[in-house]
C-alpha cells in the first residue's frame, strides 16, 4: 500500500508582500506555474479580498488545467516585519488562512533561513542567489535585480520547495 502524503494533491506556495506577492503551484519538488501579484497602492482590505480571489482562481488552474487538488499551502513567514509592512503580511496571512480552511488545506510557515538553505545549500543566501538557483533549477527567467519582485516569486518558489523537503525528512509543521 501507498502512503498517502500531502503533496501528492500540489502545494500552493506564496511570499506574501506589502507591494508584491509571489506565487507559485507545485507537484512534490516540480514546478507547474509560477507568478506575482501587485498589491501597490492597495489599502489592507483590498488586499486581503485580492490575495483571497488570487487563491480561489489559483485552486481552479490546479484543478481545472493539472488534476490537481493542493491540501498544502506553503507560506514564507515573516514575523520579523514592522510597522505597514508587519500590518498588510498580517492581513495577507489571515486572508491566507481563510482560504485554506475554505478548501481544506493546510498551512505551513517555512522559514526564509530554510528557505535559503534548501534553494542555496547556505541559510545566509543573498537574495540574489535564491534568484539564480531557482533560475538554474526551473529555467524560470526570473530577474534578480535588487527591488524586482521576481524576488517575491522566488521566495514563494523556494518556500514550496522547502516545504515538500521538509516532509520528507518528516519536520514539517502546519500551523
Amino acid at each position: 500500500m501507498k502512503d498517502v502524503s500531502y503533496f501528492d494533491g500540489g502545494t500552493l506556495a506564496f511570499d506574501l508582500g506589502k507591494s508584491c506577492t509571489g506565487w507559485a503551484l507545485m507537484n512534490h519538488s516540480r514546478l507547474i506555474a509560477h507568478g506575482r501579484m501587485s498589491f501597490v497602492g492597495r489599502d489592507e482590505v483590498e488586499m486581503f479580498h485580492g490575495l483571497a480571489s488570487l487563491v480561489d482562481g489559483l485552486y481552479v488552474k490546479a484543478v481545472s488545467e493539472f488534476g490537481l487538488r493542493p491540501k498544502v499551502i506553503a507560506v514564507e513567514a515573516a514575523e520579523h516585519q514592522r510597522g505597514e509592512a508587519r500590518e498588510a503580511y498580517c492581513a495577507l496571512y489571515i486572508s491566507l488562512r481563510v482560504k485554506a480552511r475554505a478548501h481544506l488545506a493546510g498551512v505551513a510557515k517555512v522559514y526564509s533561513a530554510t528557505i535559503k538553505k534548501v534553494v542555496t545549500g547556505s541559510g545566509r543566501a543573498s537574495k540574489a542567489d535564491v534568484v539564480a538557483s531557482v533560475n538554474q533549477v526551473y529555467q524560470t527567467g526570473l530577474s534578480s535585480q535588487e527591488k524586482s519582485a521576481d524576488h517575491n516569486v522566488a521566495d514563494a518558489i523556494g518556500a514550496g520547495l522547502a516545504a515538500w523537503t521538509l516532509d520528507q525528512m518528516g519536520e514539517l509543521t502546519f500551523v
